[in-house]
């Protein structure tokens, strides 16, 4: 008897392929199979967890990283997410463990509970391109799901803003991006087609005069805009709906972290302390001209 062994695509341990959960993959051809270890395919981990791993060369001078949150997920979707250097992570919903009890949905297994996936640090927009297609056509197949409480978070940044780029942004925060905020208030509708979804209490809040972005003031963090991080951006309030319209919408983001860094930032220290709120509504008006073209042109 064949005792064949396989790969797990998540942490590379090698077993006998029998043991092991097979799926077709995605990105290998039709006929090819792909594996998982009954530890990965059956076990997230801890909700936080950090994606270590760094992928993509230089290309834009920028960071990112996508946090991908699902209600359910097939085998299939879990492996072709590891084989894209995704993580699994716990969810607030999921026992203390972290391990996912599962249901038959409607094209193979399901979790009961949602699950985050969380990317590779990516050098660059690139190997998006590929892994939003493989996403669009695995939700069409019914081997994803997902409802308006969960984001396709993106976070980004430059050299992990290392020369204190987000003390500057978070000094003047609400006249950096209100206006901009001003713009998505006035077009909900253009608002929820290019983000995917529309503000909410609950996980994209809306900036008022009151929120601050302190690192030590935790609710700061459900801002559709989170700046608590001292190493990037978060853009909370994007929802996948299509791969050309993620796509599009972090291309945008992409826009208005180099805008403040090349016009706000990189001015800042440079200048006295009394022109820093002028510096920053200039630049802020930038960023809300900008969307109002895009929305103009939909």
């Amino acid at each position: 008897m064949s005792r064949k062994n396989a790969k797990c695509t998540r942490c590379g341990v090698i077993m006998v392929a029998a043991s092991m959960v097979a799926t077709g993959c995605a990105n290998r051809g039709v006929n090819k199979r792909s594996f998982m270890c009954p530890e990965c395919a059956k076990t997230n981990e801890r909700y936080g967890a950090r994606n270590n791993k760094e992928v993509g060369g230089v290309e834009n001078g920028l960071r990112y990283g996508i946090e991908f949150e699902s209600t359910a997920s097939t085998e299939y979707f879990r492996n072709m997410m590891f084989r894209y250097d995704y993580i699994a992570t716990h969810d607030g919903s999921l026992n203390s463990t972290g391990e996912r009890r599962y249901t038959v949905g409607r094209n193979g297994w399901y979790t009961e509970s949602s699950c985050e996936y969380v990317s590779a640090t990516n050098k660059g927009l690139k190997r998006f391109a590929k892994q939003f297609l493989e996403i669009e056509k695995c939700h069409n197949e019914g081997h994803v799901e997902w409802d308006d409480s969960c984001g396709t978070h993106c976070h980004i940044s430059i050299n992990n803003m290392e020369n204190g780029e987000m003390s500057m942004i978070r000094a003047y925060y609400n006249s950096l991006f209100m206006p901009l905020q001003a713009v998505m208030t006035a077009n909900p509708v253009k608002t929820e087609e290019f983000f995917g979804r529309y503000f909410s209490y609950s996980f994209a809040r809306e900036i008022t005069e009151n929120t601050r972005m302190r690192e030590e003031d935790h609710d700061d963090r459900y801002a559709w805009i989170n700046a608590v991080h001292n190493s990037n951006i978060e853009f909370r309030l994007n929802k996948f709906r299509t791969a050309d319209q993620m796509l599009t919408c972090i291309k945008f983001e992409t826009w208005v972290v180099k805008t403040i860094l090349n016009n706000f930032t990189s001015k800042y220290n440079s200048i006295p302390r009394t022109e820093r709120k002028q510096l920053a509504v200039k630049t802020a008006n930038k960023l809300a001209k900008k969307l109002e073209s895009i929305y103009a042109e939909m």
